[in-house]
C-alpha cells in the first residue's frame, strides 16, 4: 500500500524539468580511419602514402567527414576541412596563438641549442616564439613589410627583377629540374632586393656567387630533410640518435645562418649615410628595421635568415605551379596573354595589372588545384567542440580533446564535385564572377579567406604575404606577356608528391618557351 501511495503522489506531481545537458555530454568522437593501440592509424597512413602523397592522403581522409581524427604513431592529429570550424580553433587560440612552427620540432631544437643561442644573444626567431615575447617581436618586424602600402613600396625593385628574370629565362628551360631551380633563383633575387636593397645576380649561371647558390640549395635541402623528419614515425628520435638526416639538417641550417649574417653585414657596410633621413618607402626593409631601432643585430640576422628562406621556397613553389598549369592549358594562357597585350607596352606593375582580371583568376585556380603548402597548423591545449556538417544523423557535434595538432586542409571542399563543377579541370574563368554572385551557391564556401589564398590570416598570418603576392603577379605577368610556353613533349603526366614541406609535380614536366611577337 505504501508503494502504491508513493506512485500515486508522483503521478499527481508535475514532472521535474530535465536540466539541459552541456554539449560535451552529447558530442561524439571525431570520425576517422581505424585506429590501433600505440600505432594509431599508421596502417591507413602507410596504405595511402601519407609521407609522400599528402594530397591524395588528405582527400581520402575527407571521405570520413569535415573533422577527421588521424593519430599516427603517438602523434595526436585532426584534419579540419571546414573553414568555419577551423575559425573556432583560431579564435580559441587567442591573440597570442601557438604557432604552426611548434610542429617543426627540428627548427625549435636547432635554435634551442646552447651554442646557437649563445651566438645570437639567447634570442629566437619571431616565428618560433610564443606568447608576449612573440607578440613583441611581431610588432617590431611588421612595419615596412606587412601592410599593403609597404608591399607596394617595393614594386619598382620587383618590376626590375621580373624583367631581368624574363630576359634570362631561355637559358633555363632545358629540363624540368632546371626550371624549378631557376624559379627558386628568381624568388631569392626578389626577396634579397626587398630586404637588402641590392641585386645579387643569381639569375645568371655564369656570374652567380657560389655562396648564394649554396644558400638556395641549402634552403631547399632543409625543406626536404625537415619534411622527411616531420612525417617520419621516428620523429625526434632522428635528433636523439644523431641520425644522418638530422646531422645534414644542422649543417645546412648552420650555412644558412652564416650566409645570412654575411649578407646583412655587407648591406650595412654599403648603407648610405643619409638613409636615416630618407622616407621609409625609399628604403629596403633592413634599413627600415635599423632606423626603427627596436631590434638588436642578432635579432635582425635571425629573422632575416628566416625571411630569406621563406622567400625562396613558398613563393617559388606557388609561381612554379602556376607555370605548370598554364603550360598544360595553353588556351587559358593565350586568353591571359591577350589581356596583357591590351595593357600595352608599359611596365607591368600592380596599377597596370588591375585591368587584367584573368591573372588573379589564374592564381586562384592554381591555388585551388595545387596549393603551395599542404595546410595550416594549430595546436590547442584545451578541449574544444566542433560541428561536422558532413556527418549523418541527428548529432553533428564533435568533441575534440586537448593537446592535439589541428591541420586545416583545402583539399576536401575544393575538390568536391558537389561544390565545384569539374574539380580536376583548370578553369580560371570560374573566378571571374564576383563573390556576391557566388553567395547562396555551393561555391560560396570556397571564398572563405582560408580557402582562397595560402597565407592564412589573423595574428599569425604570414608577415610577407602581401609582398609575395606582388612578386608572384609580376613574375607571372611578365613571363606570359613575353613567352608562349607549352609542355614539351605534349601530354606529359605527373603526380603530386611531397619532397619535403612542399608539393610538387613528379616527374617534373619539361617546357618549351617561344617568344611572343
Amino acid at each position: 500500500p505504501a508503494t502504491i501511495a508513493r506512485a500515486e503522489r508522483r503521478a499527481r506531481s508535475p514532472a521535474p524539468m530535465m536540466a539541459a545537458r552541456p554539449l560535451a555530454s552529447v558530442a561524439a568522437a571525431a570520425a576517422g580511419p581505424p585506429h590501433w593501440p600505440v600505432i594509431g592509424a599508421l596502417p591507413f597512413f602507410m596504405k595511402h602514402e601519407g609521407m609522400n602523397k599528402c594530397f591524395d592522403f588528405q582527400q581520402e581522409l575527407y571521405k570520413y567527414g569535415n573533422i577527421v581524427r588521424c593519430d599516427v604513431a603517438g602523434k595526436r592529429m585532426a584534419y579540419i576541412f571546414d573553414p568555419a570550424e577551423y575559425m573556432k580553433i583560431h579564435r580559441a587560440a587567442g591573440s597570442t596563438p601557438l604557432s604552426s612552427t611548434s610542429e617543426l620540432w627540428f627548427f625549435t631544437k636547432y635554435y634551442s641549442d646552447p651554442r646557437v643561442r649563445e651566438r645570437y644573444g639567447g634570442k629566437m626567431p619571431m616565428a618560433f616564439q610564443e606568447g608576449t615575447s612573440w607578440q613583441k617581436a611581431r610588432h617590431a618586424l611588421q612595419p615596412g613589410i606587412f601592410g599593403s602600402e609597404d608591399a607596394m613600396s617595393y614594386q619598382p625593385a620587383l618590376v626590375e627583377v621580373a624583367a631581368a628574370a624574363s630576359k634570362a629565362l631561355p637559358s633555363w628551360t632545358a629540363t624540368g629540374e632546371d626550371m624549378q631551380e631557376f624559379i627558386n633563383r628568381i624568388t631569392f633575387e626578389l626577396i634579397v632586393k626587398v630586404i637588402l636593397g641590392r641585386r645579387i645576380d643569381v639569375l645568371s649561371r655564369e656570374s652567380a656567387d657560389p655562396r648564394d647558390v649554396r644558400f638556395i640549395k641549402a634552403t631547399l635541402a632543409l625543406n626536404i630533410r625537415g619534411g622527411t623528419m616531420l612525417r617520419s614515425p621516428l620523429g625526434e628520435w632522428n635528433a636523439t640518435l644523431g641520425l644522418p638526416e638530422w646531422k645534414h639538417f644542422v649543417e645546412d641550417q648552420n650555412y644558412v645562418m652564416e650566409r645570412s649574417d654575411q649578407l646583412v653585414r655587407e648591406a650595412l657596410e654599403s648603407r648610405p649615410t643619409d638613409s636615416s633621413m630618407q622616407e621609409d618607402s625609399c628604403l629596403p626593409w633592413l634599413y627600415r628595421l635599423i632606423k626603427a631601432g627596436d631590434l638588436s643585430h642578432e635579432e635582425i640576422v635571425l629573422n632575416v635568415a628566416g625571411f630569406l628562406q621563406g622567400g625562396v621556397d613558398t613563393t617559388g613553389n606557388a609561381i612554379y605551379w602556376n607555370l605548370v598549369h598554364l603550360a598544360a592549358n595553353p588556351h587559358e594562357q593565350d586568353k591571359l596573354a591577350e589581356q596583357l597585350r591590351q595593357v600595352g607596352d608599359v611596365p607591368l606593375d600592380t596599377a597596370a595589372l588591375q585591368s587584367v582580371p584573368l591573372l588573379s583568376a589564374v592564381v586562384r585556380e592554381s591555388h585551388r588545384l595545387t596549393p603551395a603548402v599542404a595546410g595550416a597548423f594549430r595546436r590547442l591545449s584545451a578541449p574544444i567542440e566542433l560541428l561536422d556538417q558532413k556527418r549523418t544523423g541527428s548529432s553533428k557535434a564533435v568533441s575534440m580533446p586537448g593537446d592535439i595538432s589541428y591541420i586545416f586542409s583545402t583539399l576536401g571542399l575544393s575538390m568536391d564535385p558537389a561544390i565545384i563543377d569539374a574539380p580536376h579541370e583548370f578553369r580560371p574563368e570560374r573566378w571571374l564572377s564576383s563573390k556576391e554572385e557566388r553567395k547562396g551557391t555551393p561555391m560560396e564556401v570556397l571564398d572563405h579567406r582560408l580557402m582562397s589564398q595560402p597565407f592564412s590570416f589573423g595574428p599569425r598570418m604570414c608577415i610577407g604575404a602581401r609582398v609575395a603576392q606582388v612578386e608572384m603577379n609580376l613574375v607571372l605577368a611578365r613571363f606570359v606577356r613575353d613567352y608562349r610556353f607549352t609542355l614539351d613533349p605534349e601530354g606529359q603526366q605527373w603526380g603530386v608528391v611531397f619532397d619535403g614541406f612542399f608539393p610538387g609535380p613528379s616527374p617534373a614536366p619539361t617546357f618549351k618557351f617561344e617568344p611572343r611577337s
